[in-house]
């Protein structure tokens, strides 16, 4: 999940939070994506989270960007969250980040 972009004097970076199957390991370091919504989004059906203490920083676009597969060549998303989703990911990752629990993994 793209929680930020920003500009450098290098160009344009990212902040992405992964999402995953796997059940978040610290607590209150991840928020669930509802199953109806990853149904919208054309995702699986398993259970997923978005984990908001781990960030990747990556050119943007960069290397990590993979086409979605079943859709037109160079489509690189899946949907749009909810507005009140992406705000909750984004602020627990604020919040993480500002008590020091956010781990940054340069990725370029």
């Amino acid at each position: 999940m793209v929680l930020a972009t920003f500009d450098t004097q290098r160009g344009k970076r990212a902040l992405l939070a992964p999402i995953t199957h796997s059940e978040p390991s610290r607590p209150g370091a991840a928020i669930a994506i509802p199953a109806a919504l990853k149904v919208g989004l054309g995702l699986d059906d398993a259970p997923a989270w978005i984990i908001c203490d781990e960030w990747n920083i990556t050119d943007w676009p960069g290397v990590d960007l993979r086409p979605v597969p079943g859709r037109p060549a160079g489509t690189f998303h899946y949907g749009m969250l909810p507005s009140g989703l992406y705000e909750a990911a984004r602020q627990l990752a604020r919040r993480l980040d500002d008590v020091g629990r956010a781990r940054k993994t340069p990725r370029f």
